[in-house]
């Protein structure tokens, strides 16, 4: 009887650091260009003034802490979104409708490139441009992602806290001091920004790490 040789096994190939850069700033320039096209040209509309307003008022009184509207105190959401467009207006030194939405844009722009560097850690170096454009594709996020409004900002929040609680339950890293101290800066985020609104991401994520080792036993 003759036996056959096991076919050797091609090494796995590995992306090089510069790959994985390159296409990381590829998806970021992406979604910049996306989420920044005529960025100020539309007006304000919907929620976006009560953003806005509170943030430019908080920069001309020079009050950057506490948030007001025509100085009357305005505690209806947390104040992380009016510090963050304040802090924005104050560096570019105007406050106009390209300012006030900058920052949803760079943040949602960074959750597509996050998301890309976060998967590939998971699933291997070609989940990493699927990833990040098909999180850039979710055009009917697009809305959200273009405004002055909280909602950009606390999705990327509650992403990174859902994630930090998935690489910490059993994500494959060891640095869990460092995922610790990012997860505890998202969760203070997240609540900043919206308060609780964005807990079913993280709960969702908690029950993962329950469930999930549960049904492997069972």
């Amino acid at each position: 009887m003759t036996t056959i040789a096991p076919s050797p096994q091609l090494p796995s190939v590995h992306d090089s650091p510069a790959r994985k850069f390159s296409q990381l700033v590829l998806i970021f320039v992406a979604g910049m260009l996306i989420y920044g096209w005529k960025l100020g040209a539309p007006p304000i509309a919907g929620t976006e003034p009560l953003r806005a307003l509170v943030a430019h008022q908080m920069v001309q009184s020079g009050t950057l802490l506490i948030p007001s509207i025509y100085g009357e105190l305005y505690l209806r959401k947390p104040p992380l979104q009016y510090w963050i467009i304040a802090a924005a207006e104050k560096i570019a030194g105007v406050g106009n409708e390209l300012v006030w939405r900058l920052p949803s844009a760079i943040g949602s722009a960074f959750l597509a490139a996050f998301l890309a560097w976060w998967t590939a850690r998971w699933f291997g170096d070609r989940a990493r441009l699927v990833t990040g454009f098909s999180c850039l594709a979710l055009v009917a996020l697009w809305s959200q992602d273009r405004g002055a409004d909280i909602d950009a900002l606390d999705t990327l929040a509650s992403i990174l806290t859902a994630c930090c609680v998935l690489e910490m339950g059993f994500g494959p890293t060891e640095k869990r001091g460092i995922w610790t101290t990012v997860l505890g800066l998202c969760v203070g985020a997240m609540l900043l920004l919206k308060g609780p609104a964005g807990l079913p991401t993280t709960i969702g994520a908690l029950a993962a790490c329950v469930i999930w080792p549960a049904a492997g036993a069972a």
